[in-house]
Protein backbone atom coordinates (compact mmCIF):
# COMPACT_ATOMS: atom_id res chain seq x y z
CA UNK A 1 0.00 0.00 0.00
CA UNK A 2 1.44 3.33 -0.99
CA UNK A 3 -0.91 6.16 -0.24
CA UNK A 4 -2.91 6.80 2.88
CA UNK A 5 -5.00 9.63 4.21
CA UNK A 6 -6.66 10.29 7.50
CA UNK A 7 -9.64 12.52 8.07
CA UNK A 8 -10.05 14.02 11.55
CA UNK A 9 -13.63 15.06 10.82
CA UNK A 10 -14.83 11.53 10.06
CA UNK A 11 -12.03 9.65 11.88
CA UNK A 12 -11.59 7.55 8.76
CA UNK A 13 -8.32 6.13 7.47
CA UNK A 14 -8.00 5.35 3.74
CA UNK A 15 -5.10 3.41 2.21
CA UNK A 16 -4.75 3.03 -1.56
CA UNK A 17 -2.12 0.95 -3.30
CA UNK A 18 -1.39 -2.16 -5.28
CA UNK A 19 -1.39 -5.72 -3.99
CA UNK A 20 -0.16 -8.74 -5.92
CA UNK A 21 -1.25 -12.26 -4.91
CA UNK A 22 1.90 -13.89 -6.28
CA UNK A 23 5.14 -12.92 -8.04
CA UNK A 24 4.55 -12.18 -11.71
CA UNK A 25 0.79 -12.01 -11.20
CA UNK A 26 -1.66 -9.21 -11.71
CA UNK A 27 -1.29 -6.11 -9.54
CA UNK A 28 -4.64 -5.06 -8.11
CA UNK A 29 -5.28 -1.46 -7.13
CA UNK A 30 -6.89 -1.73 -3.73
CA UNK A 31 -8.60 0.69 -1.37
CA UNK A 32 -8.93 -0.06 2.34
CA UNK A 33 -11.08 2.24 4.46
CA UNK A 34 -11.21 2.09 8.22
CA UNK A 35 -13.60 3.95 10.46
CA UNK A 36 -13.07 3.19 14.15
CA UNK A 37 -16.77 2.31 14.46
CA UNK A 38 -16.60 -0.48 11.84
CA UNK A 39 -14.32 -3.20 10.58
CA UNK A 40 -12.05 -2.27 7.66
CA UNK A 41 -13.79 -2.22 4.28
CA UNK A 42 -11.99 -3.32 1.12
CA UNK A 43 -12.49 -2.51 -2.57
CA UNK A 44 -10.55 -3.75 -5.60
CA UNK A 45 -10.55 -0.71 -7.85
CA UNK A 46 -8.68 -2.13 -10.84
CA UNK A 47 -8.53 -4.26 -12.78
CA UNK A 48 -12.24 -4.85 -12.51
CA UNK A 49 -13.09 -8.16 -10.85
CA UNK A 50 -14.96 -10.43 -13.21
CA UNK A 51 -17.61 -13.06 -12.71
CA UNK A 52 -17.26 -16.41 -14.43
CA UNK A 53 -20.80 -15.97 -15.78
CA UNK A 54 -23.75 -13.63 -15.30
CA UNK A 55 -25.45 -16.22 -13.08
CA UNK A 56 -22.45 -16.88 -10.83
CA UNK A 57 -21.53 -14.11 -8.37
CA UNK A 58 -17.96 -13.66 -7.20
CA UNK A 59 -17.60 -15.57 -3.91
CA UNK A 60 -16.97 -13.81 -0.63
CA UNK A 61 -18.01 -10.30 -1.62
CA UNK A 62 -20.49 -7.88 -0.09
CA UNK A 63 -23.06 -6.80 -2.68
CA UNK A 64 -20.50 -7.72 -5.38
CA UNK A 65 -18.71 -4.47 -4.50
CA UNK A 66 -16.45 -5.10 -1.51
CA UNK A 67 -14.15 -7.97 -0.62
CA UNK A 68 -15.11 -10.22 2.30
CA UNK A 69 -11.61 -11.16 3.50
CA UNK A 70 -12.49 -11.78 7.15
CA UNK A 71 -15.42 -12.00 9.54
CA UNK A 72 -15.92 -8.81 11.57
CA UNK A 73 -15.92 -9.42 15.33
CA UNK A 74 -14.48 -12.91 14.74
CA UNK A 75 -11.33 -12.41 12.63
CA UNK A 76 -11.05 -8.67 13.32
CA UNK A 77 -11.16 -6.45 16.39
CA UNK A 78 -10.09 -2.90 17.20
CA UNK A 79 -6.97 -4.08 19.03
CA UNK A 80 -5.43 -5.32 15.76
CA UNK A 81 -3.10 -3.30 13.54
CA UNK A 82 -4.57 -2.84 10.05
CA UNK A 83 -1.15 -2.92 8.35
CA UNK A 84 -0.24 -6.22 10.03
CA UNK A 85 -3.46 -8.00 9.14
CA UNK A 86 -5.69 -6.57 6.42
CA UNK A 87 -3.36 -6.37 3.36
CA UNK A 88 -2.28 -9.99 3.91
CA UNK A 89 -5.88 -11.13 4.06
CA UNK A 90 -6.67 -9.21 0.87
CA UNK A 91 -3.69 -10.80 -0.92
CA UNK A 92 -4.93 -14.21 0.24
CA UNK A 93 -8.44 -13.40 -1.03
CA UNK A 94 -7.03 -12.30 -4.42
CA UNK A 95 -5.03 -15.53 -4.70
CA UNK A 96 -8.18 -17.62 -4.20
CA UNK A 97 -10.15 -15.31 -6.49
CA UNK A 98 -7.70 -16.01 -9.32
CA UNK A 99 -7.95 -19.77 -8.71
CA UNK A 100 -11.75 -19.49 -8.68
CA UNK A 101 -11.70 -17.60 -11.99
CA UNK A 102 -9.64 -20.41 -13.55
CA UNK A 103 -11.40 -23.42 -12.00
CA UNK A 104 -14.85 -22.37 -10.80
CA UNK A 105 -14.08 -23.61 -7.27
CA UNK A 106 -13.40 -21.45 -4.22
CA UNK A 107 -10.54 -23.08 -2.33
CA UNK A 108 -10.21 -20.27 0.23
CA UNK A 109 -12.64 -21.75 2.74
CA UNK A 110 -14.31 -19.36 5.10
CA UNK A 111 -17.94 -18.54 5.55
CA UNK A 112 -20.00 -15.69 4.19
CA UNK A 113 -23.31 -14.73 5.78
CA UNK A 114 -26.24 -15.58 3.55
CA UNK A 115 -29.31 -13.46 4.16
CA UNK A 116 -32.62 -14.73 2.73
CA UNK A 117 -34.15 -12.37 0.15
CA UNK A 118 -37.18 -11.70 2.36
CA UNK A 119 -34.96 -10.69 5.29
CA UNK A 120 -32.67 -8.67 3.03
CA UNK A 121 -35.60 -6.37 2.19
CA UNK A 122 -36.54 -5.93 5.85
CA UNK A 123 -33.20 -5.51 7.57
CA UNK A 124 -29.58 -4.64 6.96
CA UNK A 125 -27.63 -7.77 5.96
CA UNK A 126 -24.85 -9.01 8.19
CA UNK A 127 -21.93 -7.02 6.88
CA UNK A 128 -18.99 -4.87 7.84
CA UNK A 129 -21.56 -2.06 8.02
CA UNK A 130 -22.54 -3.34 11.46
CA UNK A 131 -20.89 -1.26 14.19
CA UNK A 132 -18.26 -3.03 16.24
CA UNK A 133 -19.03 -3.59 19.89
Amino acid sequence: MRQSTRSKATKKFVAVGSLQPFAGGIEYQTRIEYDIRRAPRIWIESPRLERRSDEEPIPHMYEQERVCAFMPQIDWNREMFIADYVPGRVVQWLYFYEIWRATGEWFGGGIHPVVPEKTRRLATPIDTEAPLE
